[in-house]
């Protein structure tokens, strides 16, 4: 076997679980995450050669998820389907969940989703990395290598455009309503 399929195994190995949360963070649906996930790889297989150790590896990755998931929206626009809409495989309910409960776990998921679509990429990654992953400035900023200020920014914008976009899709009450 080739070197360079040994790189790539290794790669995938190591770092799948972080292009499968990346691929999340930039919107793509549950039910296409595999098949990315694959395409992200063939890419890493076909470009390995060109990666010149410069930034970091992460970086490198993420780039390419990026640029994949920029060509999986235009063929999602193409098809005209909505990028959040996962009603076609509903989510398997527990033995402790009702139906209505896993309902509403769906429908609170799909109005998530839909904010978060609108909500720009940069923004949006840097906002689900910190208000859902749960990562702290610090770790966003060695994660996509830019100025920890940026983080914070981001994080702040984000935060404005979400609640922005939840009353205007009247998902959350308007505030400024007497």
């Amino acid at each position: 076997m080739p070197a360079r399929t040994l790189d790539v195994a290794r790669l995938y190995k190591a770092h799948a679980p972080f292009v499968v949360s990346s691929l999340a963070r930039l919107g793509v649906r549950d039910r296409d995450l595999e098949d990315l996930l694959q395409e992200v790889f063939v890419v890493v297989y076909r470009k390995i050669d060109t990666y010149s150790g410069e930034g970091s590896l992460r970086s490198w990755l993420f780039s390419i998820c990026r640029r994949v998931v920029a060509n999986y929206r235009r063929h999602v626009l193409r098809k005209h389907e909505l990028a959040t809409a996962d009603s076609e495989f509903p989510e398997l309910a527990s033995e402790r969940t009702s139906p209505e409960e896993a309902a509403e776990a769906r429908e609170r998921r799909a109005r998530l989703e839909l904010v978060l679509s609108r909500i720009s990429d940069p923004k949006r990654v840097v906002f689900v990395m910190f208000e859902i992953e749960g990562k702290t400035p610090a770790e966003i900023a060695a994660i996509l290598e830019i100025p920890i200020g940026t983080v914070h920014s981001r994080v702040h914008a984000a935060r404005q455009d979400f609640e922005r976009i939840a009353e205007k899709l009247a998902l959350v009450p308007n505030r400024k309503a007497p």
